[in-house]
């Protein structure tokens, strides 16, 4: 038996092999031990979507295909989403949805040709996503995730996507 695992039961006189442990940098709960929970997952078609996280230096720390996953980082705190629509007829019903601690901003545009949003993550935040969300002609969609440190400093491509962006959560990728 595991006192360690999350459905420990300490009146168990056998071990069953039923005990499950938390994933690694996650508590029991499914919350970070240290840094960002940044999730991949959902859309219609996942085996078709991919993601990698780099260092700095070009080195992929983190990568996935075919499958919903979730990670612990260290995230900073200031993102510019900018969209751009080819045709320059908005997005058609696509969207770019930014989650910080469960609460969601939909970003989109219904005529024109880019539109940009700054949002900012308090350092308190313990979970942020971005997912993209289809519409008609995503062949004409594009969109590129910036951040900036809080002093303005920085500034770095984060997340670039399109034309036909892949649905669903996206890693970021963000050298201090």
């Amino acid at each position: 038996m595991d006192s360690t695992a999350c459905n420990y039961n300490m009146d168990a006189t056998t071990d069953d092999g039923s005990c499950t442990v938390a994933a690694e940098g996650f508590d029991c709960d499914g919350a970070c031990l240290s840094g960002t929970a940044v999730t991949m997952g959902g859309g219609s078609w996942i085996s078709e979507t991919s993601w990698s996280v780099t260092d700095c230096d070009g080195n992929v720390v983190a990568s996935g295909s075919g499958e919903a996953s979730s990670a612990c980082m260290d995230l900073p705190d200031n993102y510019t989403i900018t969209m751009a629509d080819s045709y320059g007829d908005g997005w058609n019903g696509a969207s770019v949805d930014f989650t910080v601690d469960g609460v969601t901003t939909v970003i989109t545009f219904a005529s024109g040709s880019d539109v940009s949003k700054t949002i900012t993550v308090p350092a308190s935040a313990s979970s942020v996503g971005i997912a993209f969300t289809s519409g008609d002609w995503d062949s004409e969609v594009t969109y590129q995730v910036e951040w900036t440190n809080l002093s303005g400093g920085n500034s770095q491509t984060a997340l670039s996507d399109g034309t036909s962006p892949a649905v669903g959560f996206k890693a970021l990728n963000i050298c201090q």
